[in-house]
């Protein structure tokens, strides 16, 4: 069994967050859970790669990513890699997100 990862990411102005899924359009669920408050750009990140994901079937692809200036939504194959969650520990939260 596969382990998905989708992520909301800011390019360096906020906190990344990171969730987990057995599929791609499970982890994109669970994250459009922790963004449901979140500014429009970011809600609309999230749609661009929910509607390439399930429209067009995720089939053999390994990720997906929409970005828009700093804000970016994005799933892959496997887990974030473990030293990132140190790196990015003192990043400021982005308003509207669940951490």
């Amino acid at each position: 069994m596969s382990t998905y990862t989708a992520s909301a990411y800011f390019l360096g102005k906020y906190r990344p967050v990171y969730v987990t899924g057995e599929t791609p359009t499970q982890a994109l669920a669970r994250l459009a859970e922790r963004i449901a408050d979140a500014p429009d750009v970011l809600r609309d990140r999230l749609q661009s790669v929910w509607d390439v994901t399930t429209l067009n079937g995720w089939g053999h692809c390994t990720s997906a990513t929409s970005e828009y200036g700093t804000y970016g939504v994005s799933w892959r194959e496997g887990l974030t890699w473990e030293p990132l969650a140190a790196i990015v520990a003192d990043m400021p939260e982005c308003p509207g997100v669940r951490y």
